[in-house]
């Protein structure tokens, strides 16, 4: 009952930023930004991280379970402010790997994280990722090219 209309606000979170266009012509998508910061430093981040989007003229929507450091900033965005919202976004993890946090808080590393496993666990952790997940899944079938690649000489 309680928990079923706290997970409902939740999910409404990225239909919300769906439906608000603050006066862009049609949306083309929404990015899910996903980042987990020490609460200490939550405020700070959180502060941060809205001014980077704003200042380049995107609207990010704050959707957070804080308790745990974990914020989601769901951005809508149109195809021409694509690399802009990527530069942004970037520059949003950087601050939250600066604070000691992680560049995913639950959504996981998938492909669009990739680039930050190194940044984030330095070259020794991820190699040894690696040889766990060769050892485990010999012929890379399970989730191939997820979280990491196997080719140790791959700059991520």
């Amino acid at each position: 009952a309680e928990i079923d209309n706290l997970w409902e606000a939740r999910r409404g979170c990225w239909f919300a930023a769906r439906d608000w266009n603050n006066d862009r012509t049609p949306l083309d998508n929404v990015y899910p930004g996903d980042c987990c910061v020490p609460l200490s430093q939550l405020p700070g981040v959180i502060s941060q991280a809205e001014a980077v989007f704003t200042a380049s003229g995107l609207m990010p929507i704050m959707c957070c379970h804080i308790a745990d450091g974990n914020f989601h900033l769901t951005v809508p965005y149109s195809q021409a402010e694509r690399q802009t919202l990527l530069e942004c976004d970037k520059k949003v993890v950087e601050l939250t790997l600066s604070a000691g946090g992680t560049c995913t808080g639950e959504h996981g590393v998938g492909l669009g994280k990739m680039k930050y496993m190194k940044a984030e666990h330095g070259e020794v952790h991820v190699n040894v990722m690696r040889s766990v997940k060769r050892a485990l899944d010999p012929l890379n079938i399970m989730n191939p090219g997820k979280i990491f690649t196997l080719d140790d000489d791959e700059q991520l």
